[in-house]
């Protein structure tokens, strides 16, 4: 659950870091709903950690290409 330590850890550090992070995610689709929405809305990764909730601070996308590097503040 790599995920939940580093948004819980840029939460705890806002004078270090961008409150966003962001996590690719392989596009599947679990019960009739696009599992990038999922974990946007319930913050829950319901087809592979279900029972684990993630930061809010975790956005998820299933294109590469908008995922960039947490940017440290200076």
């Amino acid at each position: 659950m790599i995920s939940r330590i580093v948004g819980s850890n840029v939460k705890d550090h806002p004078n270090l870091f961008q409150e966003e992070v962001q996590m690719y995610v392989y596009e599947e689709v679990v019960e009739g709903k696009k599992l990038t929405e999922i974990i946007n809305t319930e913050h829950e990764n319901v087809k592979y950690l279900k029972g684990f909730k993630l930061p809010e601070n975790i956005v998820s996308s299933h294109r590469s290409v908008y995922i960039q590097k947490i940017k440290r503040v200076r």
